[in-house]
């Protein structure tokens, strides 16, 4: 199975998480410009065509292109035949007009990125719209017949509290979304909530993290991966795709691809792009493949089969990593029928567990992929 990722960066407003670093309210015609350049990108990779079986349009803020804008995306990558299509909308800018062309053209899988349904919190993290404009959002994509709706939620909020997290939840457990994405809050360097040190402490956060597991388990959504929750099995393949270390294309500025074990990566600056996509091509070494493969393993939730692993890599796990053996002890991570995965409690300290891969890492314990 192969993934096909379209990156649309631009943005029409900073949240305060964000630096001031983001290309904002561009024009049509920039729109326009990008938008044929980014085809001319997808056709490169005709030859992988008949493989893709997932794409995921993300942003930046892939919504705020206008319907013709839309149409002619949309309508080429009808030659493509996904099982799963995603598409992520930001209310701000979602219209019944837009979301049927979503509809009419495959798109069978939305992103809702809402952060919070509590208005306070929404005017803290400087998003245009309310409480009602997300419910709004929420008909619309039923209207057009596109049931698979994802939320993002955020935890970490400045000034967030554990009975704004409860009434969250209370809405996912109103609509009973088929996926629920809940990160802690990225703040970026630069950004508004940095400058005025606007962060909520640790230990908060983690209570936090610990009422949505439970409280989305007594809903019956199923814990899948760190970050991931999804009702009656309606997993994301596409995400799950960077997790197996299968492979994807990524397109846009600033996008990673994994083909034929090398990564590729995109320029990040607009005029380097249109000039030459592609900034850097790394080979994979064994190395590289295994730590990856360990990191994103044991993300999700089923965690590791080590037989699997050694037979894949002629590598033994514990002997090659032996400080796992002290986090099994420690119950951060379990051994159970050749499985090795992380217990309940040991979520909470995941980067313990990736650091044993590589040192010096950036991730926080919630991030995303």
């Amino acid at each position: 199975m192969l993934g096909l990722y379209i990156n649309i960066p631009f943005y029409n407003y900073i949240s305060n998480e964000f630096s001031n670093e983001l290309l904002l309210n561009p024009s049509e015609d920039e729109i326009n410009n990008y938008i044929d350049h980014l085809i001319k990108e997808i056709k490169g990779y005709s030859i992988f065509f008949p493989r893709i079986k997932t794409i995921y349009i993300g942003g930046g803020v892939p919504s705020i292109l206008n319907s013709n804008q839309l149409l002619k995306l949309l309508k080429y990558l009808e030659i493509l035949s996904p099982v799963e299509f995603t598409f992520e909308v930001d209310v701000s800018n979602i219209t019944l007009e837009k979301a049927q062309i979503l509809s009419n053209h495959g798109v069978n899988r939305i992103s809702l990125k809402i952060n919070t349904f509590n208005n306070q919190l929404l005017k803290t993290l400087n998003k245009p719209y309310e409480k009602k404009d997300i419910i709004k959002a929420i008909k619309i994509f039923k209207e057009v017949k596109i049931k698979n709706i994802n939320i993002d939620l955020t935890f970490g909020i400045p000034n967030q509290t554990l009975i704004d997290i409860k009434n969250d939840l209370k809405e996912v457990k109103k609509h009973l979304f088929s996926h629920v994405s809940f990160y802690e809050l990225d703040i970026q360097e630069d950004s508004y909530f940095d400058k005025k040190d606007m962060c909520l402490e640790h230990d908060l956060k983690m209570n936090m993290f610990k009422n949505i597991i439970n409280d989305l388990k007594n809903i019956r959504y199923k814990h899948y991966e760190i970050t991931h929750f999804t009702y009656k099995e309606q997993y994301s393949l596409h995400n799950t795709l960077y997790w197996t270390l299968e492979e994807y294309i990524g397109t846009g500025l600033g996008a990673h691809s994994f083909i034929n074990n090398k990564r590729l990566i995109n320029n990040s600056n607009l005029i380097s792009y249109y000039e030459n996509p592609i900034a850097e091509i790394i080979p994979q070494t064994k190395k590289d493949n295994i730590e990856n493969y360990l990191i994103f393993g044991l993300r999700q939730l089923r965690g590791i089969n080590i037989v699997d692993f050694k037979n894949k890599y002629k590598v033994d796990i514990l002997e090659q990593y032996p400080k796992l053996n002290d986090y099994i002890k420690d119950g951060i991570l379990q051994l159970k029928d050749n499985n090795l995965s992380l217990t309940k409690e040991g979520i909470f300290y995941s980067n313990l567990v990736f650091e044993v891969f590589i040192w010096n890492i950036s991730l926080k314990i919630m991030s995303t992929i």
